[in-house]
């Protein structure tokens, strides 16, 4: 990592450099970074090394944006919801103690994996997470733990866990693509595999039908909420939060009234 004096000097101007660098204009970072009579060696170095102040200065925008606390909010809740409803599943399918926290923690975590790895952002962001590691194992273990018969009704809301969590990714996912500047298409898909990346683990490892390729709408709700938040019409916490129950709200409708995309439908014949 960066001794003190070069942390200084990085943190000083880090942020237009990640600006520039995400709008593919190197030569523009580096005439920036050239204008401090830098090395070329330092500037080099510090393109392998800046990926932790990445973060640090897209919560700093969220911070200035006022939305901060969503993002943190957001993220506590949905590491919880994907959490219990991976417990959930590995529950049904009969797995022990250490193959139920194995997906509780697939689950929640995977669509943050996800996202970073195709946004180019650091995978030490996701493990630096300390504190969520810890809620998602107590509510892995109280739904382990829980009687037979509280399992039986909680059986009934994985729908529900599910929705919130992947209201909550896909919106924390649109905000943090937004923020770095990306164009709107990348929002979208930045929410939809932050929202689903966890469930998709979760059911191929319990070696379930993806919910994202079932008829119920799944994916979409998701797209919707970073389409909306890519066109900035959610720029106040009131908003982003309305946001995130309308596509928990979507969700819910469209599993009891069973909507769906339009199919082709079965062919005779299967393709080899």
């Amino acid at each position: 990592m960066l001794s003190e004096d070069r942390e200084f000097q990085a943190a000083f101007s880090v942020y237009t450099l990640i600006k520039h660098w995400h709008r593919q204009d190197n030569r523009t970072a580096a005439r920036y970074w050239f204008s401090g009579r830098k090395p070329v060696a330092d500037f080099l170095n510090l393109q392998h090394e800046i990926g932790p102040y990445m973060a640090d200065y897209t919560f700093m925008e969220l911070r200035k944006g006022g939305h901060f606390v969503v993002w943190d909010v957001l993220n506590m809740i949905g590491t919880v919801a994907f959490a219990i409803s991976g417990a959930i599943v590995a529950i049904e399918e009969d797995y022990d103690l250490l193959g139920v926290y194995i997906l509780g923690f697939a689950t929640a975590f995977g669509g943050g994996i996800t996202r970073n790895l195709l946004i180019d952002l650091p995978l030490e962001l996701v493990w630096q997470q300390e504190k969520l590691f810890y809620i998602a194992a107590i509510a892995v273990a109280i739904v382990f733990f829980l009687p037979n018969y509280w399992f039986e009704r909680w059986q009934r809301w994985f729908v529900f866990f599910d929705a919130i969590g992947l209201a909550a990714f896909a919106i924390q996912g649109a905000m943090y693509a937004k923020e770095m500047e990306h164009p709107l298409i990348t929002v979208v898909f930045a929410a939809a595999v932050t929202g689903t990346g966890g469930g998709v683990i979760r059911d191929v490892l319990a070696r379930r039908q993806p919910l994202i390729f079932r008829k119920n709408l799944y994916a979409v709700w998701a797209m919707l909420g970073g389409f909306i938040v890519g066109l900035g019409l959610a720029e106040s916490e009131v908003m982003l939060y309305s946001v995130v129950a309308l596509i928990v709200l979507l969700r819910m409708l469209s599993y009891r009234f069973n909507w769906h995309l339009p199919r082709r439908g079965k062919n005779r014949k299967k393709s080899i």
